[in-house]
């Protein structure tokens, strides 16, 4: 490469990095940190929310735990937003409440309640009620997604400091990439020498650990930006599809409900509860408007999300719309599943989360070795 072009690519890189370094520090630490959130809540909570076993014994109707839920917490406007259940007999149930300010600037207000009700399922006793609003990994995930602003802003600002990096990575590569087949191959290890200040030390952190971190960076780049831009997931799919765009169709009408005094809620459970009967867990989502439907997610794995089967019911009957198991899906719906366990590391189990975890802290040491390279103009190209 030219050197007048190659000189432009740098300076494009040091702009870059400077206009979006301190987003891409704050999302490789708390990448880091919520790659085994998992795992640590597991452990930290292990017996916070375990209750005595009912063999035999049914649960209470949602319907009446949501309202004991509702009873529980001090904000009645606050809405539910979803409950979960493990497929243990001994665990409780949680109902998680949200209100928003959207006008709001900063997490704090944005977020004017979040909290989550546990409760025992056989009997309707609340155990604890949480303000999960403040809960560690929560606000870690809230700092990863907006960095403690309202969503639509923050979203946005981390939304395209990614896309920065993305061109970071690959004008990175670049610059990385000498003409001089002895100067390549020095640049793949450290060759430290006890004469070499601390300035030759840090451009190698950069430059070689830059290197090797670039597979890894771009999928957990692009992963993320998966749900921050259309044309990122839409081409993802559309890939995944082999090179075409497939909608399945959506039924609207749900299947009929003999006369029933039971809620829609209710149904709706139930009938997940005896479909998917061997689900690791269950997330119910309520629907946000009366048209809206009933998600039903039998989880039937604790340790991925892809592996799934989502059940659909009339936001107004109960009645069953859709039951999607991996065999009903489009290759690049399967990708959208699995797009998430693909961002934070756990869609190989413990060596992908371990490499996640390691390319998430390399990654948020390169904005710092990068400007300290700039601030004592220590670069070569």
């Amino acid at each position: 490469m030219k050197k007048p072009l190659k000189k432009l690519i740098l300076q494009l890189h040091l702009w870059i990095g400077l206009l979006t370094g301190l987003v891409v520090f704050i999302e490789g630490v708390t990448g880091a940190i919520y790659v085994f959130s998992g795992e640590i809540t597991e452990w930290v909570d292990a017996d916070k929310h375990r209750i005595p076993g009912e063999p035999g014994v049914a649960y209470m109707p949602a319907s009446e735990l949501q309202a004991l839920a509702q009873e529980a917490i001090e904000e009645k406007d606050a809405s539910l937003l979803r409950f979960f259940i493990t497929n243990d007999p001994k665990s409780s149930i949680a109902f998680t409440f949200r209100k928003l300010n959207p006008d709001a600037l900063f997490y704090n207000s944005y977020m004017e309640t979040y909290k989550t009700v546990f409760l025992n399922p056989y009997t309707g006793e609340v155990l604890q009620v949480e303000n999960t609003k403040w809960a560690f990994f929560n606000v870690i995930m809230w700092l990863h997604m907006t960095l403690l602003l309202n969503y639509s802003l923050g979203g946005t600002i981390v939304a395209w400091g990614v896309l920065g990096f993305v061109l970071l990575i690959v004008s990175g590569l670049i610059l990385w990439w000498p003409n001089n087949k002895t100067v390549r191959k020095k640049r793949l290890t450290f060759l430290w020498k006890p004469e070499f200040g601390w300035k030759r030390k840090n451009f190698d952190l950069h430059v070689v650990l830059g290197f090797y971190i670039i597979a890894l960076a771009l999928i957990i780049s692009i992963s993320g930006l998966f749900y921050s831009f259309h044309f990122v997931s839409d081409s993802l799919r559309w890939i995944a599809n082999g090179g075409q765009t497939i909608k399945r169709p959506f039924p609207t009408t749900a299947e009929v409900i003999p006369n029933s005094d039971m809620q829609p809620i209710d149904i709706a459970f139930q009938a997940s509860l005896l479909k998917t009967p061997n689900a690791d867990s269950y997330v119910v989502k309520l629907p946000r408007k009366p048209e809206f439907s009933y998600v039903v997610r039998a989880y039937m794995s604790k340790d991925v999300y892809y592996h799934r089967v989502v059940h659909y019911y009339d936001g107004q009957t109960g009645g069953l719309l859709q039951t999607d198991t991996r065999e009903d899906l489009t290759n690049g719906e399967h990708y959208s599943n699995m797009n998430y366990d693909i961002h934070v590391g756990s869609i190989g189990g413990l060596p992908t989360k371990i490499l996640a975890f390691l390319a998430c802290l390399i990654i948020a040491s390169l904005p710092v070795t990068g400007f300290l390279i700039w601030r004592n103009k220590s670069y070569k190209i």
